[in-house]
Parts: structure tokens; C-alpha cells; sequence
């Protein structure tokens, strides 16, 4: 419950304080106790930013931990988290975007992903075909974006890389699937399950920081586990330096991969007006609001800017 639900209840509380004051019982306690109630709000969590150079260490560690056969059967994590926390930290999603991220907005031609879709709480669902709100307000609704701003974002290389494969096998599984990252029915993934497997991921690469540190040398002695796949990632990460990961996932938040992603272009000196709008921000003058768009060219100037920022390990599933 938020700040302005709260204050309405307080309201709400404080009227029928005053209406039951006119009451005639002459034992009724006429004190107000609303009258000082105060919230004490909790500060803003920090924002932590993933480095570029860190990117395919994590998603590196983070795909090896959800393999199969890789050395015992089953991963640590699920697969579709790692894929879906790439597609993010790749493409600025919010985690109801990706969430509601269909086939169809994805256009290879063009290198491009029409982000106008978004699961959001407390809205009404958003018509297919007319892209108008309808029905009632429902407590999770698929609607438009954050602000209702539809934009565009990249696609690079790289995340092509990462989501070509589930594309090709997409009708192996349950038939007619629209999403990206779908259930087990081919609906739409529950945002406790995400929120559950994301929290579960952070914990094993936590576990792989505190066992190979930044500066640990390469003839260290590993501590052991009885996970045969973790002491094997461990193992890789000690005899490769530029495989070592940032100490940040004790409070590493699914938010964070649009901050970093957002970090990402400004670091690669993207014109401030096209990072706005890949981001769907609005711009605080008239001009950047209501006259300023990504042409064709600037926007593909941005994508080729993102694929040859940094580069995936080759031997990687994930490349």
C-alpha cells in the first residue's frame, strides 16, 4: 500500500472521527487520535550500476549456472531468468516489459523492439486491437508502458544472439505462444515467479563473488560445496582474471539493469535526444518533447554503437 493510499485512509478515518463526535453519549471520547498520525516513509533505495566491462562476465556466470549437462543434471537457476535479465540489461526493459514482450514486436529486419506493452498493477487491460483501456481496473492488467510512452529500442547484435535461439525453437513447446518468456501454459509469467528466480540468481552469483574475489589469485584453493556445477563455475572463474565478477549482488535489484543500460548509452556518447527516447523519457524543453524523433540513421547508428561496445565470450552459449 502506498503513501497517497495511506493518507486517504487517514482521511478517511478523521471524517468519521468528526462525524461520530456529534453523537449525543456523553462518555464518548471526544480526543482526536488521527490528528498526529504521521507516515515515516522508508529513503529511497540506491541505485546500483552494472559496468559495460562486467556485462558478459555476469551473463557468462549467470548462463553457466542454468545449463544442463553442463556438469550434474539441472541448473542452479532457471533459464528463462537469465535469458529475460539479459534482454533488460541489453535493452533498458522494465521487468513488466519483458514480462509482456511479444514475438511480434520484434523486428529483425531492422534490428528494432517495439516495447508498447507492460504488466502494471492497479490498471485496466489495454484492447489488442484499438489500444484503448477497457473493462475494469484489475490489480494486474496488461496496459502501456510506464507513462504511456511506446518507444523503440535496439536491437543489437548481441541480444540477437540471445533471443534468435528461443525463436527458432518457439513452437517446440506448447503451440502458439506470443510471448518471449512465457509460463508453462504459454501465458504470460507470474511476476512473483520472476521476482522468486531472480532473487535465487543474485544469490548463487553472490556465492561465486565471495568464493572467487576480485583479486584472489589464480592458485588459490577453492572452498568446497557439494554442488559439482558451482565448484566448476568457481573453478573457471579463478584461471580467467576478466572472468571475475563485481561484488554487488547482495542488493542487486531487477531495476538496476535499466539504470545500467541506460549508463550503458550515455557511456557510449549517444545523442541525448535518442537516449531519451529509447528510454521513454521526456525531455524537460519543447523541442526535445514535440519536435525532436530518431530518424532511421541515428537509430541504427545507436544499435551499431551498442553490438560493437563490448563483446560476449565466444565459447558462451550466450555470445
Amino acid at each position: 500500500m502506498g503513501l497517497a493510499q495511506l493518507t486517504e485512509i487517514r482521511l478517511d478515518l478523521h471524517a468519521m472521527f468528526k462525524f461520530a463526535i456529534k453523537s449525543e453519549f456523553d462518555d464518548f471520547d471526544r480526543s482526536n487520535p488521527f490528528q498526529e498520525l504521521e507516515f515515516i516513509t522508508q529513503p529511497k533505495r540506491n541505485l546500483i550500476t552494472i559496468e559495460s566491462q562486467h556485462f558478459a562476465p555476469i551473463l557468462r556466470a549467470a548462463d553457466l549456472l542454468s545449463r544442463d549437462n553442463y556438469v550434474t543434471e539441472g541448473g542452479l537457476v532457471v533459464p528463462w531468468i537469465v535469458t529475460m535479465f539479459a534482454t533488460s540489461l541489453l535493452a533498458g526493459l522494465r521487468r513488466g516489459e519483458a514480462r509482456a514482450l511479444m514475438w511480434d514486436r520484434i523486428d529483425w529486419d531492422n534490428g528494432a523492439i517495439r516495447i508498447d506493452r507492460a504488466m502494471r498493477r492497479g490498471s485496466k487491460d489495454i484492447n489488442e486491437r484499438t489500444g484503448a483501456y477497457e473493462g475494469e481496473v484489475l490489480r494486474m492488467a496488461v496496459g502501456l508502458p510506464k507513462g504511456d510512452k511506446i518507444r523503440e529500442v535496439p536491437l543489437s547484435d548481441q541480444l540477437r544472439a540471445i533471443l534468435e535461439p528461443l525463436y527458432e525453437a518457439r513452437d517446440k513447446d506448447v503451440q502458439g505462444r506470443p510471448f518471449v518468456f512465457p509460463n508453462e501454459f504459454g501465458g504470460m509469467r507470474e511476476d512473483t515467479r520472476v521476482h522468486n528466480a531472480f532473487k535465487n540468481l543474485c544469490k548463487w552469483m553472490h556465492e561465486l563473488v565471495k568464493d572467487v574475489p576480485m583479486n584472489a589469485k589464480p592458485d588459490r584453493e577453492l572452498p568446497r560445496s557439494r554442488w559439482s556445477r558451482f565448484n566448476a563455475v568457481a573453478a573457471e572463474m579463478l584461471e580467467s582474471p576478466e572472468f571475475r565478477l563485481p561484488d554487488i549482488f547482495d542488493r542487486l535489484d531487477y531495476r538496476d539493469s535499466r539504470n545500467s543500460f541506460s549508463s550503458y548509452l550515455n557511456e557510449l556518447g549517444i545523442p541525448q535526444a535518442t537516449h531519451q527516447q529509447i528510454m521513454g523519457h521526456g525531455a524537460h524543453d519543447v523541442t526535445g518533447t514535440f519536435y525532436t524523433r530518431i530518424t532511421s540513421r541515428a537509430f541504427q547508428d545507436a544499435r551499431e554503437r551498442m553490438s560493437l561496445g563490448w563483446q560476449f565470450y565466444k565459447d558462451d552459449r550466450l555470445k
